[in-house]
This record gives C-alpha cells, structure tokens and sequence, in this order.
C-alpha cells in the first residue's frame, strides 16, 4: 500500500475514544430496553389482554348425537366475574357472541364475583342473548364464606336471587336439574349442577329424569367434578372455573391454577366415557392475563352418525 493510500484509510477511521463511546450507548440503549420489559410486560398483562377477546372454534363429535343436531352451533361463556370485571367490557364480549348467531348459549359460572349490587346488570347480559341460554352456578355465584374465603359455602342467597331473576325467561338456570331441547321428534337434553364447592351438588339429582339413551350435554363449573359425573352418561360436560390460569409461561403452563387435578386446564379432553371442554372464561380474579386471552369458545356439535350418512 502507498503512503498516500494508507494516510488516506487513517483519515476515515473513527478516533478510539469514538468507537468506545459508540459502544457505552449502544450497551446504556439495550440496558435501557431490558429495565423496560416488566414495565412494558406489567401494562400488557393488566390493561391489554385481560380484554383482548379471542373466539376459539371447535367442532364436537358425540357418537350418539341424534342427526337433527349435526352443526348445532353452541356457544360457551363462563367466569364473567361481574362486581370485579368492568361492565362495558363485559357488555362489548356479550355482544360478541351475539354475533356469532349461536343456536344456544351455555353460561358455565361465576356470572358475579360474590356482589349482589352487580346481580342485576349481569343477569341482563345473559338476556341480550335471542337464543335460548342454559346456566349453571360457581362457586363465586353464592354468597361469601364467614370468613371471606372461597371454601365451602353453605348459604346460598345470591343463587337464590339469581334463579329468581332468570324465571320466566329465556335463561334457563339448571340446579341440579335437566332440559329438554326437541328438533324434528329428536332431543338433546342440558343437565347442570349446584357448584362442587357448596353442600349442594348432587349428580343423582340432577340426572334423575335423563334417561340412558339420551345425549346428555352437562355443565359443571369445577372441571374436578368429572370424575364424580362419571357413570351418569354425560357426553359432554363444559366447565369454567380455571380461567386457563391466567398467567401461562411458555414451557410451563398455567402458573397456578385452582384446581386439584391440573391436566384440565383449558380446552378439550377426552374422558373415559365422553368428552370435557374447559373454558378459560371472559373474566378473571385478579387483573392480569398473560398468554391466556379471555375466550368465547364456539362449539359445533356433529354427529357421527349425520357424517357416515353423508355421501362423499
């Protein structure tokens, strides 16, 4: 290389002390950029995706489902949690579902966090719905404990205010009770129960004018109850109570959840006799959801027997 040519490269390289200064604000900007991750993290979980609905479709094969209810379009909400979770955001996830155009609703608990000043307003949201709605009770739908904890609940005033709101309407809240749906002389038959946290759950009863034969969708808020509904010939039990966990890490999961077996956390399982669908919910106990988005699940029943009939 010359001299004039060699000057010439000194002349555009960068001072040492430069190229040190360049590299202290490179490192103070990405410094700056990781202090501000569980800020940014703390704004996503609490204001972000606690309402960022999601729609969740799934088709729902039941072998025994009667063919005049091949595509019935159902549709689960649960854990609305009204009293804590705001009103309007509640509203704007009704509305929603709404426009799905669901053939039914099936509410699976914890319509209110335990407040009865939010009793009403909630059981309007369920009668914004023009398809028929089927509900059972959680554990926050009963009145607080002496304590204040969420143990076992003995009293049940609220629940009692609530089936009182619903009758005569579109609502059908199921106590420990069963309906009849009726399409074209075929029937598929909602069962519900008194939540597994009170004194009152009782499958016996709540199975008691099903016959065997029946297709049998139950709700159940507490997904720890499928081991008891076993032998009742469920086909389906839908249940909520979980709320996916809330905060779910990749590699790990739900970081706590409030049930005793931890498999059903979210979604769908198969059972030894049917099926178990379990609802991360609309709302939440604390304020934050961290990859576990609020959720509308929409169920299409099919039938197995309406597909073989099906020519290809």
């Amino acid at each position: 290389m010359s001299e004039k040519t060699q000057s010439s490269v000194l002349d555009r390289s960068a001072p040492a002390d430069s190229v040190g200064i360049c590299s202290r604000r490179r490192f103070l900007r990405r410094l700056g950029a990781l202090a501000a991750l569980p800020v940014a993290g703390g704004i996503y979980g609490t204001q972000i995706e606690p309402f960022w609905l999601s729609l969740t479709h799934r088709d729902i094969w039941l072998k025994g489902l009667p063919t005049s209810f091949d595509h019935f379009r159902l549709i689960q909400i649960s854990d609305l949690h009204a009293g804590l979770v705001p009103m309007d955001y509640l509203r704007r996830a009704v509305d929603l579902a709404r426009r799905q155009n669901p053939d039914a609703v099936a509410m699976t608990g914890d319509l209110i966090n335990h407040d009865p000043a939010a009793l009403d307003e909630a059981c309007d949201l369920l009668l914004r719905f023009e398809c028929p709605v089927y509900q059972c009770l959680g554990n926050h739908d009963y009145d607080p404990d002496s304590s204040g904890n969420d143990g076992p609940v003995q009293q049940g005033v609220l629940a009692d205010r609530i089936e009182k709101r619903m009758e005569g309407t579109s609502c059908h809240l199921l106590r420990n009770a069963a309906t009849e749906v009726k399409r074209n002389g075929q029937s598929l038959w909602f069962v519900g129960l008194e939540d597994f946290y009170t004194n009152r759950f009782d499958p016996k009863a709540a199975f008691a004018a099903v016959g065997p034969q029946a297709t049998k969708i139950v709700l159940s808020h507490n997904p720890d109850t499928a081991p008891a509904l076993d032998g009742y010939g469920a086909d389906l039990i839908l249940s909520g109570h979980t709320h996916g966990g809330q905060v779910r890490l990749p590699g790990i999961g739900a970081v706590v959840l409030p049930i005793t077996n931890r498999r059903f956390d979210q979604g769908l399982f198969q059972l030894r006799q049917g099926q178990l669908h379990v609802s991360r919910g609309l709302g939440y106990a604390q304020r934050i959801r961290f990859n576990c988005r609020p959720e509308i699940a929409i169920l299409t029943l099919r039938s197995a027997a309406a597909s073989a009939a099906t020519p290809i």
